[in-house]
């Protein structure tokens, strides 16, 4: 059974003749005909009776026509609804946001995306990489910022690739307090804590210190960064963390110093899950996003 087989019958009831019919589809007197036959072969029973003087439905034919029609209307109702998708008039995207000094950025994008399509919603889950890794792979997510490399089993597009900028959390009266920038080579002596064990940002840094001749000594490790900032005001050791990070907290304890560095040791990216197709929402998010680089 095929759409144009149950419009050519519709079309011949609604007429009255295959004729008419065939000049309402455009279509020839004989490829109507056919169409039906074709149907009622399929079905295993006559729809129209050509008996008398025009085209009237059987029995079965009232049973075929009468669905036919609901779900032709329903079909149309299906092809505009994708259309609206298609050009961006409806639907929905789903995006993940870590924390990584990205958010001025990330809202420019986001302000345009709105302004452009104000039907699209937007639901939006800021997490850690971890949380928002697992989210792309079990499809709960269309897009996330990924720190730079990310696995094998997500694409990007380096295009859209952003350094982050990172600054130094260090006790209040450590001697490199009053600094207006501190270099990674100028902590090896140092203690660090670490956000979040096993992260990638954690492995970055350590691969960026590795660089500047010395492997960072390690004493404590947190995912939560007020805690972070409260072991280093506390003088158990300096942090390195993204520059958004200190304007989220209340850091009058800890002296916050910019890091230099050569160069950045740390991108972040707009990340799906390999083998997707994004949606059309998604795909102008990241047109947006590149165009706003």
């Amino acid at each position: 059974m095929e759409w144009r087989q149950l419009r050519a019958l519709v079309e011949v009831f609604k007429q009255g003749s295959f004729s008419k019919a065939a000049h309402e589809l455009n279509l020839t007197q004989s490829t109507v005909s056919k169409s039906v036959s074709q149907l009622e072969d399929e079905l295993g029973i006559a729809l129209v009776d050509r008996t008398g003087q025009g085209c009237r439905p059987t029995g079965g034919g009232e049973i075929v026509n009468r669905h036919a029609m609901t779900l032709l209307q329903g079909y149309q109702k299906l092809v505009v609804e994708l259309d609206e998708l298609r050009w961006l008039n409806r639907g929905s995207l789903r995006l993940g946001l870590q924390l990584l000094g990205q958010n001025a950025q990330f809202a420019e994008v986001f302000a345009g995306f709105r302004k452009a399509y104000p039907n699209i919603e937007i639901h939006l889950v800021e997490d850690s990489g971890t949380v928002l890794t697992q989210m792309l792979l079990e499809g709960e997510l269309e897009l996330a910022t990924l720190l730079v490399p990310h696995g094998d089993e997500f694409d990007s597009d380096i295009r859209d690739h952003r350094k982050v900028e990172f600054c130094a959390l260090l006790p209040p009266q450590h001697a490199l307090a009053g600094r207006e920038a501190v270099s990674l080579a100028a902590l090896a002596k140092e203690s660090f804590i670490f956000y979040g064990e096993g992260s990638r940002m954690g492995q970055s840094l350590v691969e960026a210190c590795k660089k500047n001749g010395f492997t960072p000594k390690i004493t404590a490790h947190s995912a939560h960064v007020e805690f972070i900032a409260e072991l280093v005001s506390q003088g158990l050791g300096v942090a390195v963390v993204p520059n958004e990070i200190p304007a989220r907290l209340n850091c009058d304890d800890v002296a916050v110093v910019p890091l230099s560095v050569d160069d950045p040791f740390c991108s972040v990216t707009i990340a799906w899950r390999k083998g997707s197709r994004l949606s059309h929402a998604a795909n102008a998010w990241l047109a947006l996003s590149r165009a706003q680089m």
